[in-house]
């Protein structure tokens, strides 16, 4: 970090860092990404957790397809009290911005101000835990020479 600050969020570095197109031949022609596996996005998912915000929610990092090198990281956060879920993932596999996807409903959700309350207390954590992925993932791929 400028200044000789240290990171917040702790030692983001400590990863070992693949890349997309080492894969096979098939991959080559394709922009060098790294690949952010499930072991390193469930460590993040943990460090940010370790932190301490105040949620109920349940949390999870899902396995992807990595057939063609596109393990770019996918996280989901189930909102305590509610049957929506809520995705973070990389903006694309070449992209350190990270999204958050709210998930569509068939039905209308009516709800009293209380619960809704809760709801937005938990999509507040739903958005600081995407920027801290994107923080985290920016900063990896600087350490790694990607960035």
């Amino acid at each position: 970090m400028p200044g000789g600050q240290a990171s917040p969020y702790g030692n983001a570095g400590a990863h070992t860092v693949a890349y997309a197109d080492d894969m096979n031949s098939e991959t080559r022609h394709r922009p060098r990404y790294p690949v952010r596996s499930k072991a390193l996005l469930e460590q993040w998912l943990a460090d940010y957790l370790a932190t301490g915000p105040r949620t109920s929610s349940s949390f999870k990092v899902a396995i992807q397809d990595e057939s063609l090198g596109k393990d770019t990281g996918l996280v989901i956060m189930v909102p305590f009290g509610t049957p929506a879920e809520v995705y973070m993932q990389p903006a694309g596999p070449d992209r350190a911005e990270w999204v958050i996807t709210l998930t569509g409903r068939d039905e209308d959700l009516t709800v009293s101000p209380q619960r809704l309350a809760g709801f937005a207390a938990e999509l507040r954590v739903a958005s600081d835990l995407c920027a801290y992925l994107q923080f985290r993932s920016i900063e990896w791929d600087r350490m790694s020479g990607m960035g």
